[in-house]
């Protein structure tokens, strides 16, 4: 059972419990509940005010971040709303596209967002990755290193590699495009690098290794999904501090 319910709970029952005790002590002492309707309205009054009480309580304690962030994600037919309040983030994908968090949920792995897996070898052929990592310690008052360094890196691979600055739900960020050799294949990769703070950052990579038609679409699905994304700034802030 959720925390904050139990505590609530706790806190009806205490004070119901002292109502209670209050009318036996009372009636000890003279305070006399002769007539039957009198004791209707003291357990009525005691019943109410146990569950303002653990209304209040409830009230306070509880994170509204999930219902912030859904209520931030349009309903839109054929679309899932996935949110983690835990994270403060949230989005929109197909209804048709595969979510694994196994490893998030029971820990803070990745999330894999799948499109399309390889019928010949079931890897995933279209998808989203998207990770918490650490922000090396020396680039925290130097992202431009960060990115030269990790350019150098992908420009082995594709000397074609670029990066390009972008708004990732409403956070400055940074985007890279390369290509690389999947055997017979070429994978299309794009990942974002977004900075929530000074010592984590939110990648999300994206990949497709499939024919130009089949990438195009999943190129399309993706770019809603990435437009789609809240990051709840409340529960950020939670988490910085």
């Amino acid at each position: 059972m959720d925390s904050t319910l139990i505590a609530a709970l706790i806190g009806a029952f205490a004070t119901l419990g002292a109502a209670g005790f209050s009318g036996a002590y009372g009636s000890k002492h003279g305070i006399q509940l002769k007539q039957q309707s009198q004791r209707r309205r003291f357990f009525v009054i005691a019943t109410v005010m146990s569950l303002f009480v653990a209304g209040s309580i409830y009230g306070v304690l509880r994170d509204m971040t999930e219902q912030r962030i859904s209520s931030a994600l349009p309903s839109i037919t054929g679309q899932e709303k996935i949110v983690y309040p835990r994270v403060g983030m949230g989005f929109s994908i197909p209804s048709y596209w595969q979510v694994d968090d196994a490893s998030f949920r029971f820990a803070s792995g990745d999330i894999d967002l799948i499109r399309n897996l390889d019928p010949t070898s079931a890897s995933i052929s279209q998808g989203l990755k998207l990770r918490f990592l650490n922000i090396q310690e020396s680039y925290i008052n130097d992202p431009k290193s960060e990115i030269d360094n990790q350019l150098d890196v992908w420009k082995s691979i594709d000397p074609n590699t670029s990066v390009s600055p972008v708004t990732f739900a409403g956070i400055p960020a940074n985007r890279f495009f390369y290509q690389q050799s999947t055997g017979a294949r070429t994978g299309f990769v794009e990942q974002t690098w977004i900075r929530l703070s000074d010592r984590v950052k939110l990648q999300i990579t994206s990949f497709s290794n499939l024919d130009v038609e089949s990438r195009l679409l999943f190129e399309q699905e993706r770019d809603n999904i990435l437009n789609s994304f809240v990051i709840d700034e409340e529960k950020l802030q939670e988490l910085t501090d």
